[in-house]
């Protein structure tokens, strides 16, 4: 599971986490992304054939636009480095909101969650996936 704006700062570009992360998708194992987690998903292009595994893909993720407000309201230090929604959306990932409601959707094996409202719901959706993963 990735959460967390720190998913910025050294997963997108650590070729383990790519490694982990397209063997998951190639065996089609639950993944889990909270708010900035799904900035994780892009390291599977790191190696091998350079390719987004989650392209086509549709999720939820912590907005850009929220990003450019939160150290107003001192949710942050300060802005982030880089934007992660636009990022995703250029690998060629659907980001399917426009603000943090505490949504959630599952798109194949892919478990996303908008922000952390969505952390109880997330859980809720997601443990019954990896129970069923893990025993079936």
């Amino acid at each position: 599971m990735y959460t967390g704006h720190g998913a910025m700062l050294s997963l997108p570009k650590d070729p383990h986490t790519g490694r982990l992360l397209r063997e998951a998708h190639a065996l089609k194992l639950p993944t889990v992304t909270l708010c900035h987690g799904p900035a994780a998903l892009l390291a599977t292009r790191l190696e091998g054939d350079k390719q987004f595994s989650y392209k086509d893909y549709q999720a939820f993720c912590f907005t850009d636009a929220t990003d450019t407000k939160t150290p107003g309201f001192g949710y942050l230090p300060g802005h982030m480095p880089w934007k992660c929604q636009e990022a995703l959306e250029k690998e060629g990932m659907t980001i399917m909101n426009t603000t943090e409601t505490g949504d959630v959707t599952v798109d194949r094996e892919l478990i996303t969650g908008d922000s952390p409202y969505a952390a109880k719901k997330l859980g809720e959706v997601a443990a019954p996936i990896l129970v069923k993963h893990a025993t079936g």
